[in-house]
């Protein structure tokens, strides 16, 4: 889904959508030269007449390296389901399909051509749900390569654009940890100062194999840090500029932070997000949003990146309503009056 592509991905396949022909996804690959391509639409890899590959490249995963390279990793289990279980059948022709093309390119060194897709449903639901469709499929200019193949982890790496450089196993791993800690399963369900880690009140899932890019909820420890870091550093800011800063996190006020100045006069009222991720995303509880609408100091912090170089964004309460997307990802219900 589009809430789980990263920024900087979705704005390159959104620009080349907008300066593209209006094309159906099955219209896109058969203009590439996929034949058969109604029938064929659904499939993660095509040989194209011409020689060479057409690859399916779901934006979900991609990930983005400091550097600005797009990889993306590629698990090599042909069993199992991207959002685990066992695939069925066609399922399982696909991915064979699908390692055996990129088993090949690695071995001769070959690029190819791919499309960009984002999925209409959650990504990790790519092949449970039977509503999981392609929402969005656009020619990527660039070509994809294998640049590493790591059959011990059962993975393999794919990147964008030029030979020659690929990230390290530990900036992958890296990556794969940062995806599953920061899901989009994660959501706030309490009116506590929470971050942008924090998950419903379940147990947590079970953690996944590190060579599959899956999405999970994170763990107690991890969102404990990424909160106390992100408070620490929003501490820090204020009162860098001369003001004198309140914890006050503890009082499910709808704000974490209450900032004054030196004659103890409230300056703001700061609701303070974090994530360890490079890219903006929160949960907001109703207790949060309801104190945003009554309140003219109270004010958004979020802070990227947390636990490695933290920098903050602040934004009003008419900023955040203007620049964020709300969806809605809990309820809570109670029994109807019955007879």
């Amino acid at each position: 889904m589009q809430n789980e592509v990263n920024p900087v991905v979705f704005k390159v396949v959104d620009d080349i959508r907008a300066n593209s022909p209006k094309l159906g996804i099955t219209e896109v690959i058969k203009r590439m030269g996929v034949r058969e391509a109604s029938e064929r639409r659904a499939d993660y890899v095509w040989q194209l007449p011409g020689g060479g590959f057409l690859l399916t490249i779901w934006s979900e995963f991609v990930h983005v390296h400091a550097n600005g390279r797009w990889f993306y990793v590629e698990t090599l289990d042909t069993k199992t389901r991207l959002g685990g279980g066992a695939r069925s059948h066609v399922q399982q022709v696909r991915a064979e399909a699908r390692v055996t093309a990129l088993r090949q390119m690695h071995g001769r060194s070959q690029d190819c051509a791919a499309v960009l897709q984002i999925n209409r449903v959650p990504i990790a639901e790519l092949e449970q749900n039977k509503n999981a469709e392609v929402g969005i499929r656009v020619k990527d200019p660039e070509r994809w390569h294998v640049a590493r193949w790591d059959a011990g982890r059962d993975r393999a790496i794919l990147v964008r654009g030029a030979t020659g450089w690929a990230p390290s196993d530990a900036e992958v791993d890296e990556h794969l940890a940062r995806r599953r800690m920061d899901g989009v399963l994660n959501v706030q369900v309490q009116d506590s100062g929470a971050t942008a880690d924090s998950p419903p009140a379940e147990p947590p899932s079970p953690s996944p194999s590190p060579t599959e890019p899956r999405l999970w909820f994170p763990d107690q420890e991890h969102r404990d840090a990424v909160e106390a870091a992100s408070m620490a550093h929003m501490t820090a800011f204020y009162k860098a500029q001369g003001l004198v800063v309140h914890d006050v996190s503890d009082k499910c006020l709808g704000y974490d932070l209450r900032v004054e100045d030196a004659g103890a006069t409230p300056r703001y009222l700061v609701e303070v997000k974090g994530t360890s991720m490079p890219t903006e995303g929160f949960f907001i509880s109703r207790n949060e949003r309801r104190c945003a609408e009554r309140e003219p100091a109270w004010c958004l912090a979020i802070v990227t990146n947390a636990l490695t170089v933290p920098s903050e964004r602040i934004y009003s309460a008419a900023d955040m309503e203007e620049l964020f997307g709300f969806e809605p990802l809990v309820w809570r219900c109670e029994a109807k009056p019955r007879q």
